[in-house]
């Protein structure tokens, strides 16, 4: 499987959130059980099995970041902006439900024969403290499909923004399947580990250029 995903998923076409196949939800959720597996660039990713069905495991992805949090935000929200940053990510569309939530249309590319993705997620931001947490849930798709593109298996997860002192942030998110992937093993293929890397690397690049203007 690894060497078949090596061919097929060179890094510009492998989504961020499709392959995730990973994380746990709660603020409380225990951090002693995380395997780091890769970090370059001051970009570290983390493994463990999942606690809710062993046939997936979890991830997470953190990031320190110089700038302001509403600026990591509106690189969730604004599509002008994920575009600068998330891989593979092909459009999104947001509609605002009230100042905490919104839902987010997103399509992905993949390169053949693997069909293009489409995604329907709700974003619901939570304040807690000095942390900031933006909760993730696939909703049901409501319309009919973009021509080309197939609905992506649901997903939930959570990006949490925590103050580190007065210029950095701590940027992590953690996401993990509601159903079991056809190929559970992609997550840990070292071309999307990669991708994962090159995102979060970009995402923090962008932010700082704000900060810096």
């Amino acid at each position: 499987m690894q060497g078949f995903t090596s061919i097929l998923l060179p890094r510009r076409f492998v989504p961020l959130l499709l392959i995730m196949v990973i994380s746990n939800l709660a603020p409380g959720d225990p951090e002693d059980d995380w395997k780091l597996t890769q970090e370059k660039n001051g970009v570290s990713i983390y493994y463990r099995p999942s606690r809710k069905d062993p046939k997936l495991r979890e991830m997470k992805v953190n990031v320190t970041v110089s700038g302001d949090r509403e600026d990591v935000i509106n690189h969730l929200r604004e599509e002008n902006l994920i575009k600068k940053w998330m891989q593979g990510l092909e459009f999104q569309q947001v509609s605002i439900v009230d100042s905490t939530s919104w839902i987010a249309m997103q399509g992905f590319e993949f390169p053949w024969p693997i069909s293009n993705k489409v995604n329907r997620m709700e974003y619901r931001r939570q304040e807690a403290g000095t942390t900031t947490y933006i909760f993730l849930k696939s909703l049901p798709m409501v319309k009919s499909l973009p021509k080309g593109y197939e609905e992506m298996d649901p997903t939930e997860g959570q990006w949490e923004i925590h103050k580190l002192n007065s210029r950095q942030l701590v940027v992590i998110y953690k996401v993990r399947a509601l159903v079991e992937s056809p190929y559970p093993r992609w997550v840990q293929d070292p071309i999307i580990q990669k991708s994962f890397i090159t995102s979060f690397d970009k995402l923090r690049s962008s932010i700082q250029s704000l900060a810096n203007n």
